[in-house]
């Protein structure tokens, strides 16, 4: 029938509308706002400002990431570790820092 509209919904359509929303300011200027919290919730626990100078933001082919980089304990800083020798007496558990679950969290993530 002519005047029909075809509605295409497939993972190239969805890539290209989300490729035009990113370059939106609003769309960087949210991922700015979360960048900033992350960077506050970092500042927290800053001992020698490695891990809170290697937290960075850029935008890949539409979404825009943040993350370390670069730094052989972020893992270990963000969910935590165990300090001492394996099997010694002493060892115990470190809590992570939490810093990038803390931020998702409040914004509705797990």
């Amino acid at each position: 029938m002519s005047g029909d509209i075809t509605v295409y919904d497939d993972e190239k359509t969805r890539e290209d509308i989300a490729a035009v929303a990113s370059r939106e300011p609003e769309f960087a200027a949210a991922a700015a706002k979360i960048f900033a919290e992350v960077k506050a919730e970092a500042a927290g626990h800053v001992r020698t400002g490695r891990f809170l100078s290697k937290i960075t933001m850029h935008q890949e082919k539409v979404d825009w990431h943040i993350e370390i980089d670069d730094l052989d304990y972020d893992w270990n800083s963000e969910m935590g570790h165990y300090a001492g020798k394996r099997g010694k007496p002493g060892r115990k558990w470190v809590k992570g820092t939490g810093v990038f679950r803390n931020v998702v969290s409040r914004h509705g993530g797990f």
